[in-house]
C-alpha cells in the first residue's frame, strides 16, 4: 500500500467526517455552500503564498543588507 494512497484515503474520511458534523446546521444560519467555497480559495491562497514567502523573505533581507551593511556583521 502506498503512502500516497493512505494520504488520498486519509483526506476522504476527513472530509467525509466534516460534512456529517456540519449537515445539521439550518441554511438560514449560516450558508455552508458558500463557507466551504471561501475556506478552499483560502487553502488555494495558502498554498501558493506559501511557495513565494521564502522569496519575499530573501529579498527583505537583502533590502536590509543594502540599506545597512553593518546589520549582518556578525562579532567573532
Amino acid at each position: 500500500m502506498s503512502l500516497t494512497w493512505y494520504r488520498g484515503g486519509q483526506k476522504l474520511v476527513n472530509a467525509y467526517g466534516v460534512t456529517a458534523a456540519f449537515s445539521s446546521i439550518d441554511p438560514k444560519v449560516a450558508d455552508m455552500d458558500k463557507f466551504w467555497g471561501i475556506s478552499i480559495d483560502c487553502a488555494l491562497f495558502c498554498q501558493h503564498f506559501s511557495k513565494i514567502s521564502p522569496l519575499l523573505y530573501i529579498a527583505s533581507r537583502l533590502a536590509v543588507i543594502n540599506a545597512e551593511p553593518g546589520i549582518y556583521i556578525k562579532e567573532r
